[in-house]
């Protein structure tokens, strides 16, 4: 991590839009910079009311993450974002999310029903409009505790001409007690 190498409270400049040519409203935008790792990462970082926690990045594809079975029923909270519709079957991944997490854990996702994931052919991985997901999640065992549609911005820099936004499912998910979803055919 870039906090280990800087001495305590340092952080360091970058400048992610200087290769910037296309889409620019004026000069000085290709020349900001931001500070790594922030003020508010090292405001946070030393908040007392912040629980500590240690969030993991996946090196596996999530279905074969998700299928082994040290990992069932071990997680407190899964957080998605523009997830499920690269998922190769949008039904095992709600499945497979379900196993992860232990009785009362949270899934949080936020993202567009895309379905890049997936062969535009393929008839067996259902295309799930907003709605029918949200059934599913419920049949499957989780409680719709929030769930929303939000205009999101993807990955760009804010003061470009072009920009991508992205109409995106937003929901908060509690898995049930004794409720076990069956493996989709």
């Amino acid at each position: 991590s870039l906090r280990r190498l800087l001495p305590s409270g340092a952080s360091v400049r970058i400048f992610p839009f200087a290769g910037g040519s296309t889409n620019v409203a004026a000069a000085a935008d290709v020349g900001r910079h931001i500070e790594l790792p922030g003020e508010s990462a090292l405001a946070l970082e030393h908040a007392a009311a912040v629980k500590p926690c240690k969030p993991r990045m996946l090196g596996t594809a999530f279905e074969d993450f998700a299928a082994q079975p040290r990992h069932e029923a071990q997680w407190d909270a899964l957080l998605t974002a523009f997830f499920l519709d690269a998922c190769p079957h949008v039904v095992n991944a709600v499945i497979l999310a379900h196993r992860l997490l232990r009785d009362g854990g949270l899934w949080i996702n936020n993202g567009p029903l895309m379905y890049h994931g997936q062969s535009p052919t393929s008839s067996d991985a259902p295309r799930l409009t907003a709605d029918e997901l949200l059934l599913l999640l419920q049949r499957s065992g989780f409680e719709l505790l929030e769930h929303s549609l939000q205009v999101c911005e993807y990955s760009q820099d804010p003061l470009s001409m072009c920009r991508s936004h992205y109409r995106c499912l937003f929901f908060v998910a509690q898995k049930q007690a004794a409720h076990e979803p069956q493996q989709a055919q």
